[in-house]
C-alpha cells in the first residue's frame, strides 16, 4: 500500500479516537450534574417540609393556648352558676357556656388534625433526610470516580494528540491540507474503506475501475460522490 495512504488511514484512526475521547470527557460530568440537580431538588423539598412543620407547630401552639383560655373561661362560667340570681342571667350564662363548649370542641378537633399533620411531616422529613444522607455519600463517590475517569481520558487524549501530530508531520502539506478540508466538511471522516463495492462514507456503489484503482493503492483515490479518500481494507 502507498505509504501516504497508510499514513492517512493512521491519521484518520487517531482523529476518530481523539473525537471519541473528547465526547467521553464532555459526557462524563453530565450524569453527575443530573444527580446533583436531583439531590438539590430533594434538598429543597426537605427544607420546604421543615418550614411547613414550623408553621404547623406554630399554629398548634396558638390553638393550644386558645384552648387553655377557653377552658379557663368555661371554668369561670361554671363557677358562676350558683351566683346567678335571675332567669335572664342564667340564659345569658348558659349561652356563654354553650358558645365556649362549641369553640372548645372545634379547637380540640383542629388540634388533633394539626398533631396528625405534624406527625406526618416528621415521618416524611426523617425518611427524606435518611435518603439524602445516603445519596450524598453515593454522589461524592460518583463524583470522585468521574473525576478519575476524566483524568484518565485526558491522559489518553494527550497521548493520542501527540501521536496524531507525529503522523501528520510525515504527510506532505498539500495532502494534509486536502485531508483536513475533507474532514472539516464530512463530519470528521475523511478516509473510509471500500466494502461490498461501496464507499463506506456515503454507501454509494463504486464503478469497477475505481475499485481497482483503490485496490492498487498506488495513489490517492476519492469517492466520486462524497469526495472522501478511499482505501481497500483486506
Amino acid at each position: 500500500m502507498n505509504e501516504q495512504i497508510q499514513l492517512l488511514i493512521n491519521l484518520q484512526d487517531k482523529d476518530t479516537a481523539i473525537s471519541e475521547l473528547n465526547e467521553i470527557i464532555k459526557s462524563l460530568p453530565v450524569r453527575v450534574e443530573q444527580w446533583k440537580e436531583s439531590y438539590k431538588a430533594k434538598e429543597n423539598k426537605l427544607n420546604q417540609m421543615r418550614k411547613n412543620k414550623e408553621e404547623v407547630e406554630k399554629e398548634l401552639r396558638s390553638k393550644e393556648r386558645r384552648l387553655q383560655s377557653v377552658e379557663d373561661e368555661l371554668k369561670r362560667f361554671r363557677g358562676r352558676i350558683y351566683e346567678v340570681k335571675t332567669q335572664k342571667e342564667m340564659v345569658s350564662l348558659d349561652n356563654e357556656i354553650k358558645k365556649s363548649e362549641e369553640e372548645k370542641s372545634e379547637l380540640e378537633e383542629v388540634i388533633l388534625q394539626l398533631m396528625d399533620a405534624n406527625d406526618d411531616l416528621d415521618n416524611k422529613i426523617n425518611f427524606l433526610s435518611n435518603e439524602l444522607e445516603k445519596e450524598l455519600v453515593e454522589l461524592k463517590k460518583a463524583e470522585e470516580e468521574t473525576n478519575q475517569k476524566i483524568e484518565l481520558n485526558i491522559n489518553k487524549l494527550d497521548v493520542a494528540t501527540k501521536e496524531r501530530n507525529e503522523i501528520s508531520e510525515k504527510i506532505p502539506k498539500s495532502t494534509l491540507a486536502l485531508y483536513e478540508k475533507i474532514r472539516a466538511n464530512k463530519n470528521n471522516l475523511a478516509v473510509v474503506p471500500v466494502g461490498n463495492n461501496a464507499c463506506q462514507g456515503c454507501f454509494i456503489k463504486l464503478p469497477p475501475q475505481l475499485i481497482n484503482k483503490v485496490k492498487e493503492a498506488s495513489e490517492i483515490v476519492r469517492c466520486e460522490e462524497c469526495v472522501r479518500i478511499l482505501y481497500f481494507k483486506k
